[in-house]
């Protein structure tokens, strides 16, 4: 006879329910354009709804991170772009790079946060064309798509994250959040709980975005995402 969790954790039902709450308010703070600080591995990610990125936010992410933004993207939305992929060899730590993008107008260097806010607004409108983007430029889409016998990755947790919350329209952006005790050096996990509380953002485990995007509900989650909720615009 087969035993259930519950049969030997009478509290494991309580610890359902906290997580599922406590992770969807991370989802709705995505959804909403907050920053969400994701640890994976032995480093953190800051991530951000490319999809209603503001200027405030985007500079946030050029501030605390390393300076350099990537999209987490699926591979066909990409080829649609005709974003080429960027050679890479076997052992590259981005093997989905792709070539780095601007808007095509409405930006002047492409460099600033205002500028790459809106590629990152443009990568993520389904309406968006080839024409709306010029290369190369400062914003960088990675193919986040999950490969058969392949690692998940930062990208892959952010577009999983992305994907929870936006469902089919989803695009993330993130960039690595740096150490505040050793600048020249990624904050580890443990340093990212701190910052992110410091900087009022909120803080989710890659293990917690992987179980949640493999089949784990709450029964408040619509089911194509919560992104069919009234949001309002976009703020600088």
């Amino acid at each position: 006879m087969a035993t259930s969790v519950d049969d030997i954790d009478e509290l494991a039902p309580v610890r359902v329910q906290r997580f599922a709450k406590s992770f969807e308010d991370v989802l709705t703070r995505f959804l909403d354009g907050d920053i969400v600080v994701v640890g994976h591995g032995t480093s953190c990610a800051l991530t951000l709804n490319a999809r209603i990125a503001s200027v405030s936010s985007t500079a946030a992410m050029i501030r605390h991170g390393s300076g350099l933004i990537f999209v987490a993207m699926k591979q066909n939305r990409l080829a649609e772009l005709r974003i080429p992929p960027m050679p890479a060899d076997a052992a590259s730590r981005c093997p989905g790079c792709h070539v780095a993008i601007d808007a095509s107008d409405g930006t002047g260097t492409g460099i600033s946060a205002r500028d790459r806010g809106e590629t990152l607004r443009r990568l993520a409108d389904s309406e968006s064309v080839p024409q709306d983007f010029r290369r190369p430029g400062h914003v960088v889409p990675v193919a986040g798509d999950l490969v058969v016998g392949g690692v998940a990755a930062t990208p892959q947790i952010v577009l999983m994250l992305a994907s929870l919350a936006e469902d089919a329209s989803a695009a993330g952006a993130f960039t690595t959040l740096m150490s505040v005790e050793r600048p020249c050096e990624v904050a580890t996990p443990e340093e990212g709980i701190d910052i992110a509380s410091r900087l009022g953002y909120h803080y989710v485990d890659g293990h917690a975005v992987r179980k949640a995007f493999y089949g784990y509900s709450w029964p408040s989650r619509p089911p194509g995402g919560l992104s069919g909720r009234t949001r309002g615009a976009i703020v600088s």
